[in-house]
């Protein structure tokens, strides 16, 4: 599982309060490989949740690849931006759980994945 943001709030390195700090351990005790991924904390988180069952990747790409699922824990620009029609090709599940409602549901439906965000509707991919 593609764990995306591991900061507390977008544009900052800072992971105190994260739910990341509390999401990647459940994961991990219930047997899921993680690959986090933030752009900027990924230091910082990782001398808290430290390496034994978590991986942590250098690019939003490397997180993605082969992932059953991607887990949207930060609000990033980047993850924002992300061109899920190409990169949802690059996981062997491509569905996206969005902790923070990023996308419309609308976008959602052209995503191309599998979507599931808080307190709306799933939608399924559609094929392009």
């Amino acid at each position: 599982i593609a764990v995306l943001g591991l900061a507390f709030k977008a544009n900052t390195d800072d992971v105190r309060d994260s739910p990341a700090l509390t999401i990647v351990p459940v994961l991990n005790r219930e047997g899921a490989h993680v690959i986090a991924y933030d752009p900027i904390a990924t230091e910082n988180a990782e001398s808290l949740l430290g390496n034994n069952g978590i991986a942590y990747a250098r690019s939003l790409n490397e997180a993605l690849k082969d992932a059953d699922a991607a887990v949207i824990v930060t609000e990033w620009d980047e993850f924002k931006k992300i061109n899920w029609d190409i990169l949802g090709h690059t996981m062997r599940n491509p569905l996206v759980i969005d902790l923070r409602n990023l996308y419309s549901l609308t976008q959602a439906g052209q995503m191309g994945v599998d979507y599931v965000s808080l307190g709306r509707n799933a939608v399924s991919a559609t094929v392009h």
